[in-house]
């Protein structure tokens, strides 16, 4: 009965001790940009950017170049960076890229992704069923965490 009575006193004080924590939602900002093609096939481009939830002066981007044909997903380069900006100078720390392939007949046959200041670099090109197509693009950002 005394060690009831001393647990209930324990756990009361440990619920009123307790603050409530809640994570806190990262800030997501999308943009699209579709470009047709004489022949009937399209480019929609897709930039997706997640400021960093541990530095404010931080932020994740991907975008994504996804190839329609026929209305369809054909393919998609995914280009990745990590930007970091203090309001005097901006760098980009990290860049990778995917690839994924959505129709048949389709294949990779090579990617680069490079980095230089604060601006980063991809293009990939897929072999397709009427020839090869190369979607490409860079992501720069500037000292206040602007894109273009």
């Amino acid at each position: 009965m005394v060690y009831t009575r001393i647990l209930a006193a324990l756990l009361s004080v440990f619920c009123l001790c307790t603050v409530p924590v809640f994570a806190a939602t990262p800030r997501v900002e999308k943009t699209i940009e579709t470009i047709c093609f004489e022949d009937g096939t399209y480019l929609q481009i897709t930039t997706t950017e997640t400021e960093n939830m541990t530095r404010s002066s931080a932020k994740r981007v991907y975008r994504d170049y996804n190839y329609y044909v026929d209305n369809k997903l054909a393919v998609c380069y995914t280009l990745t960076g990590i930007f970091e900006y203090d309001g005097k100078t901006s760098k980009a720390t990290d860049v990778t890229a995917s690839a994924s392939i959505y129709q048949s007949g389709w294949s990779l046959k090579s990617h680069h992704e490079s980095r230089s200041g604060n601006r980063i670099y991809g293009t990939a090109t897929f072999s397709g069923p009427n020839g090869d197509k190369t979607l490409s693009g860079s992501i720069t950002c500037d000292k206040d965490g602007n894109l273009s």
